[in-house]
């Protein structure tokens, strides 16, 4: 019995990447193609809102400015 290997009709081909795909599923198996895109997903940007006040402060970024003063600074 012969496998013939055939991706699911797209409304735009694009005949590099659909012998890309092929080449790599050949070489590799469907189900090692199928985890590495699934695992290869974009990372997600870090935003600056995201960091803590120290880890802003350390990268000399500007503190919120609705965060409430220091008892350092009622010291002094």
């Amino acid at each position: 019995m012969t496998h013939v290997l055939t991706l699911p009709p797209r409304s735009r081909h694009r005949p590099r990447l659909q012998s890309a795909l092929i080449g790599l599923i050949e070489r590799h198996g469907r189900w090692r193609v199928v985890r590495a895109a699934l695992f290869a997903r974009p990372s997600q940007k870090l935003r600056s809102e995201d960091l803590t006040p120290h880890m802003r402060r350390d990268l000399n970024l500007h503190a919120p400015s609705d965060s409430l003063p220091s008892a350092r600074q009622h010291l002094l």
